[in-house]
């Protein structure tokens, strides 16, 4: 019988210890590349994102800024003439009826608005004798109330004001 060839003792324990060490530091070394050159990649990303910001919004903005500039020169129409009329003629028959439910409580007329809660409401009140006057400016003219008028006027102003 013939001999099997003589069998190569192979590598020996302390190189097959430093191949292993020497092949986990290179697949380390190898996830380390690839995790730069993924951050490298989201940098191109995020350049690529502010290039589109910039140069896509900041023309759409400039052009509502342009526009918001040219149609801000004009003041808005809050209210209609008709509409601020009534409302002056409201006030003055809403303060007629706290300065009547004031003397009627009090026996005297108030000193001035103030006192019943209608300051700074455009109108202006004057205590002559035994009576008042109000008045405010409607359209740029005067309007005036003297106490003992009828208030029928004044008090369908608030029905132009519902519609």
């Amino acid at each position: 019988m013939t001999q099997p060839p003589p069998r190569d003792p192979g590598p020996s324990r302390r190189e097959l210890a430093s191949e292993l060490v020497h092949s986990i530091m290179k697949d380390k070394a190898d996830e380390r590349e690839r995790g730069a050159a993924a951050a490298k990649g989201e940098d191109v990303r995020r350049v690529r994102m502010r290039r589109v910001l910039v140069f896509g919004l900041l023309p759409a903005f400039l052009v509502l800024l342009g526009w918001n500039l040219t149609r801000g020169t004009a003041q808005p129409v809050v209210f209609t003439p008709a509409e601020l009329d009534a409302g002056s003629r409201f006030k003055i028959y809403l303060a007629a009826q706290a300065l009547k439910a004031h003397r009627d409580s009090a026996g005297t007329w108030p000193v001035s608005l103030d006192v019943i809660g209608f300051a700074d409401e455009g109108l202006t009140y004057q205590v002559i004798d035994t009576s008042y006057v109000l008045q405010t400016m409607i359209g740029g003219a005067p309007f005036t109330y003297r106490s003992g008028e009828d208030l029928t006027f004044f008090r369908d102003a608030s029905q132009e004001l519902i519609r």
